[in-house]
């Protein structure tokens, strides 16, 4: 199935949730399903939003960028081939990350849970 989201919004192939942490210690199956990973791969962006005068502004997101992204910020879950795929506007992406390592990333990105409160834009 091909997916091109619309306007500002980026479509990402969330990761894998880790199932041990670097010590080698297991990680619960809750843990993966609280939000333990927020981490993906940009895999199709739309063309950018626009702006009151109807002037497209440029994503800043390219394919293949890996991210922190909020899950909860979109909407749209799709499962495509058994993987979990999400369409969320482009500020509900976090950061871009570069030069990752899963050892640094691992201690780093041990995340529980994250709300973020809906911002509407009219």
């Amino acid at each position: 199935m091909d997916v091109k989201p619309f306007g500002g919004r980026v479509l990402v192939k969330k990761d894998k949730p880790r199932t041990r942490t670097k010590a080698g210690l297991h990680l619960p199956d809750a843990y993966s399903k609280t939000g333990g990973n927020l981490r993906g791969t940009i895999i199709e962006v739309g063309i950018g939003g626009q702006n009151t005068d109807g002037v497209v502004i440029p994503m800043r997101i390219k394919v293949g960028d890996r991210v922190l992204f909020i899950p909860d910020f979109s909407n749209s879950l799709l499962k495509m081939g058994g993987e979990e795929h999400y369409i969320l506007p482009e500020d509900g992406v976090l950061a871009v990350i570069s030069n990752e390592s899963e050892d640094e990333l691992g201690e780093v990105l041990e995340v529980e849970s994250v709300k973020v409160p809906r911002i509407l834009k009219h």
